[in-house]
């Protein structure tokens, strides 16, 4: 499943003192750990999106839950009450970045998520807060 994770995740992201610890933790826990599970949940969910059509039916509701959590956890690591505007394109921008990390996962080619990469989308949502 994918709510276990990302509610597990949601507890580590509370645990961390600075904004920073957890926008990282909430990165890093997306697009490390869920994106490249072992299960292969994450890989057979991306599949099955990267092929549906109109016709199968599709409905976002995981993908509005995940993104509701999301913009929460990035909401709550800088003392907002959920209301700010940004945070629903923030946690949609993590969740583009997440399907694309969970795509590329399965090649195991060594191309996976580095901690460059890991420093700079957190710096980019921390940003986006730090300047208001």
């Amino acid at each position: 499943q994918f709510e276990d994770p990302l509610l597990e995740l949601e507890k580590a992201v509370a645990r961390k003192k600075t904004p920073e610890q957890k926008i990282f933790c909430l990165v890093e826990g997306l697009l490390r750990d869920i994106a490249n599970d072992e299960t292969g949940y994450t890989a057979t969910l991306i599949a099955a999106l990267a092929t549906a059509t109109p016709p199968d039916g599709y409905h976002p509701d995981l993908l509005l839950w995940a993104e509701a959590h999301i913009g929460a956890m990035i909401g709550r690591a800088f003392g907002e009450n959920g209301k700010d505007r940004r945070l629903p394109s923030l946690a949609r921008l993590l969740m583009l970045v997440f399907d694309g990390v969970a795509i590329r996962s399965n090649l195991k080619q060594n191309i996976g998520t580095t901690n460059a990469m890991l420093a700079l989308v957190s710096q980019v949502v921390a940003s986006d807060f730090g300047g208001r």
